[in-house]
């Protein structure tokens, strides 16, 4: 009887990816650039935009140890943390090390040289083990975190529109808003990016 390929079970549940502290050319960040609450990392607002290298301090936790050993047997799971940016078309693998606790935790550092990225790089750590005596079957992966080398296509303050304060009577503003001098807002749709004045 063959083995079974696919479907099988794989992991359940949230395995959280965690980045430290960030350095850059092993000197602290200034200012910190995560936003943990939205998994991004912004290294074009550095006080020093000199740097050639960052390192990014990598933690997985979860899944439990019971529910990994269920699927893959004790001691054959493995994470390895995927790096990759479309627009330089550089793709890294950083293996994590487990740490020894009741719920597993892997970690690593991946360090970046500034060269080799552009724009937005991903990271994710995904899960691998034995499935039906098969080596190195997907079993999970965890949150994503986005890393900004460049400033974004869109404003994380402003979303897609961009978004000014004017006196609309000012003979300095737009000669266009001094027909609108009575009304809150206008929103400039025709020009080559959207402007919303306030």
């Amino acid at each position: 009887m063959s083995a079974r390929h696919y479907p099988y079970k794989t992991l359940v549940g949230t395995m959280d990816l965690e980045i430290g502290e960030v350095r850059f050319d092993n000197r602290p960040a200034s200012p910190d650039p995560r936003d943990r609450e939205r998994k991004q990392i912004h290294l074009q607002d550095q006080e020093n935009q000199s740097w050639s290298t960052v390192s990014l301090p990598l933690e997985l936790k979860g899944p439990s140890g019971a529910e990994l050993e269920e699927l893959s047997g004790e001691g054959d799971a493995k994470v390895v943390a995927e790096i990759r940016c479309s627009k330089t078309r550089e793709r890294k693998g950083i293996v994590l090390k487990k740490l020894m606790h009741d719920v597993p935790i892997w970690s690593g550092i991946a360090m970046l040289d500034r060269v080799n990225y552009r724009g937005e790089v991903t990271v994710e750590a995904v899960i691998s083990g034995n499935v039906d005596g098969r080596p190195s079957r997907f079993l999970g992966s965890s949150t994503m975190w986005m890393v900004h080398f460049d400033e974004p296509a869109v404003s994380r303050k402003t979303g897609s529109i961009d978004i000014k304060w004017r006196d609309f009577s000012e003979d300095d503003s737009p000669p266009f808003l001094k027909e609108y001098s009575t009304e809150p807002f206008y929103a400039d749709l025709s020009s080559g990016k959207p402007t919303l004045y306030l």
